[in-house]
């Protein structure tokens, strides 16, 4: 039942949130869900009912596609083309790492939650901190949505971050086409 309170919110979510990606944007979407991971988070930590426990891994099952998915579409938009399958294939085994890790931790260490719960809220939210005030929106997103000037200060914004200095200031190919017209 509890699994299946969580799969109802990931297969809901699993039709909305993607699209929303793709009209409002990666970094938003991954944001909010992120805050309401933790909102769930929350409320296994201090709820003691379980009706109110099955509505927190309902709302965690819907903002498990913001962590698992759109992080992944995410990760992928602000990578070069070049290092996208390894990183990607990492994050997807990191993710399945942690459900291998904790069902070995409850089998064969303790079936204390507690600690588990806290460290994972931990990540979720350096995660969330991270995505507000380090990275910046999706270029590729940017500049489908012929946002251009805000796609070079992405792209500028990551290059800083990578350590480089050099700014980009050219015309992307859609950006040219336009003009052309």
């Amino acid at each position: 039942m509890i699994g299946s309170t969580m799969f109802l919110g990931w297969a809901i979510s699993a039709v909305v949130l993607p699209r929303l990606s793709d009209i409002f944007g990666r970094r938003i979407i991954f944001i909010v869900s992120m805050a309401i991971q933790t909102v769930a988070f929350l409320g296994f930590f201090f709820l003691h009912s379980f009706e109110l426990f099955l509505a927190c891994m309902f709302i965690f099952g819907v903002a498990s596609v913001g962590r698992c998915s759109i992080s992944y579409l995410y990760l992928l938009d602000l990578l070069p083309s070049n290092r996208q399958v390894f990183y990607g294939t990492l994050l997807q085994s990191m993710n399945a790492l942690s459900a291998i890790v904790g069902a070995l931790y409850f089998w064969q260490i303790s079936k204390n939650w507690l600690w588990i719960c806290i460290f994972a809220c931990s990540l979720g939210f350096i995660a969330m901190m991270g995505a507000i005030f380090i990275l910046p929106e999706s270029p590729k997103f940017l500049i489908s949505k012929k946002r251009f000037d805000e796609a070079r200060l992405a792209i500028n914004q990551i290059a800083s971050f990578n350590g480089r200095s050099q700014r980009f200031s050219g015309l992307f190919d859609t950006e040219v086409e336009m003009k052309a017209r």
